[in-house]
């Protein structure tokens, strides 16, 4: 009992030198960061600062797919909330259908796994089809804040599936049993990138009987597969509403049979070996997340956000600060 004792006293004798080291550190990139801003001043920001922004922003809109530039294309969520800020300042109509037209585009796309939710780390090609499969705590943090905004602004039920989509993923993958988030998913499993998250024509016959040709036909499954190997990555050419009009269905029973075919594929897909997860905890990143939940508790009055956000903080304050 002495020696346990002693040893706890120990690591709180550590723990506080490693804080006072922290504060010390902290205290000298501040002062240096001051003296470099009083050494190099920048010219004052202005109306002519923020339409530039905007305008090479613009000159790099892929209007056809949204987004910016071509392949590789990565989510670049701090571009979309600065047009979103530059809406709101301005009212251009043009800014905001960047927004709205690059986060439905990426919500339809392959960047977004339907089934288990969540974003792919970045696409390999410019529609947002084929991810690398990875899935980081950073991107989708700061994209849940974006779409609370681009929901804020717009009203979108789109944007507001995602949002709870993503957090429902971030609670079953990504969060700890004590409440901090963990870092990534890798994009491997079995030695092959995307392994865990594509699918071939065959299994979705298996797994959902009579609802296989509808559901299919939603997520763009291609029989001799949309990627290679024959393997398909699921996505969607249209929106559940846009898919029940076309097909002839009532809306309400087409999102119950797309979500109870999403159900049943994310059993079949938990029995699969899981890509591995990245058990370390960043305060950094995790300062995003809860920021992330916290916006979501601001956007739709959701209780459990803000709890999450108080639990996380709490945590980080406990141990890490």
């Amino acid at each position: 009992a002495i020696i346990k004792r002693l040893d706890e006293e120990r690591r709180v004798v550590e723990r506080l030198d490693f804080r006072e080291a922290v504060w010390r550190d902290a205290d000298k990139i501040a002062q240096a960061l001051a003296r470099t801003a009083a050494d190099q001043p920048g010219d004052a920001l202005d109306e002519k600062t923020l339409e530039a922004a905007f305008e090479r922003l613009a000159e790099r809109y892929d209007s056809r797919h949204g987004g910016f530039g071509s392949a590789p294309k990565f989510p670049t969520p701090h571009h979309l909330l600065f047009l979103l800020r530059y809406w709101k300042r301005t009212g251009s109509v043009v800014a905001l259908e960047m927004v709205e037209n690059t986060l439905e585009a990426m919500r339809r796309g392959g960047i977004f796994d339907p089934i288990g939710f969540g974003f792919h780390r970045y696409s390999t090609d410019s529609c947002w089809l084929v991810p690398h499969f990875e899935k980081m705590l950073y991107d989708n943090a700061q994209l849940v804040s974006l779409y609370c905004f681009a929901w804020q602004a717009t009203g979108d039920r789109l944007f507001r599936e995602v949002v709870f989509e993503t957090l429902g993923f971030i609670e079953r993958e990504m969060t700890s049993p004590d409440g901090f988030f963990y870092s990534a998913l890798d994009a491997d499993s079995e030695g092959v990138e995307g392994c865990y998250y594509v699918w071939q024509a065959e299994e979705l016959d298996r797994i959902l009987g009579s609802r296989s040709a509808l559901i299919k036909k939603y997520f763009c499954v291609e029989q001799s597969g949309n990627w290679e190997k024959g393997v398909n990555i699921l996505y969607r050419k249209l929106l559940s509403t846009e898919f029940a009009e076309k097909e002839g269905l009532a809306e309400d029973a087409a999102d119950k049979m797309i979500k109870a075919a999403k159900e049943a594929l994310l059993v079949e897909r938990s029995r699969r070996l899981k890509p591995l997860l990245d058990d370390k905890v960043l305060v950094s990143w995790n300062s995003l997340m809860i920021k992330a939940y916290s916006d979501a508790f601001a956007a739709f009055g959701e209780v459990k956000f803000r709890d999450r956000a108080e639990s996380a903080l709490s945590r980080i304050i406990e141990k890490c600060i």
